[in-house]
């Protein structure tokens, strides 16, 4: 009887209204697997590992955790900035912005879909970004 019931609600809805309800739901199933992938196990986030020589000598003497504009975390020999999805737009939101150096370096991170930027004293330099002296 139930079955009987159900059967007869789904006559009752148009095609159309029966196209429109399934082109809604994999609309949502097409956005939500395009954001952010099938959720199969956990998320990973990439990392740009990146050495200290990059950050201005200014502003490695108080620490990248000082910077106004920032979220960073103080590591043994570094640090882990996180970057948000667009540096450049964050930095205009903000009454006192990062300086250059540091947007350039979470814009360059972006281009390759980091999420973080982990700062290392033994880490390799990249050759297109710029080097500061150490002290």
């Amino acid at each position: 009887m139930r079955h009987r019931k159900r059967a007869s609600r789904t006559r009752s809805l148009s095609t159309v209204q029966r196209v429109v309800g399934w082109c809604m739901s994999l609309g949502v199933l097409v956005r939500s697997l395009t954001r952010h992938g099938p959720r199969t196990g956990p998320r990973v986030r990439r990392l740009l590992d990146l050495s200290t020589q990059h950050i201005p000598p200014h502003i490695l003497e108080d620490g990248l955790h000082t910077v106004s504009g920032l979220v960073a975390y103080s590591t043994r020999y570094g640090w882990l900035m996180w970057i948000p999805a667009d540096p450049a737009a964050r930095a205009a939101e903000q009454i006192d912005p990062p300086p250059a150096a540091l947007v350039a370096i979470q814009r360059y991170a972006r281009r390759y879909s980091c999420d973080f930027v982990l700062f290392d004293a033994d880490a390799d330099t990249d050759p297109h970004l710029p080097l500061y002296p150490q002290g």
